[in-house]
């Protein structure tokens, strides 16, 4: 199941809805992703992110490029991310 509780999913400011010519289209965050568990109003990093979008059905990915370097800090030190 993708909404575990306690997970982190990716969060950003902006979304952008792709339409692929290969498939439907899909919704991705755009610029700077940040890590965010459901129901808080906040990112690891300690950003406000109450009105943000967030890929409930995705897990925050760390080792991605435009992952937020400071919450990627956050997790490592608070819990063991996935390889």
């Amino acid at each position: 199941m993708a909404w575990v509780d306690g997970a982190w999913h990716p969060t950003a400011p902006v979304r952008v809805l792709e339409f692929p010519t290969d498939g439907p289209p899909r919704w991705r965050l755009d610029g700077l992703v940040h890590a965010r568990r459901i129901g808080t109003l906040a990112a690891a990093c300690g950003s406000s992110a109450a009105e943000w979008p967030m890929l409930m059905t995705e897990p925050f990915d760390h080792r991605a490029p435009e992952a937020c370097a400071v919450c990627v800090a956050t997790l490592l030190g608070t819990e063991r991310l996935a390889r």
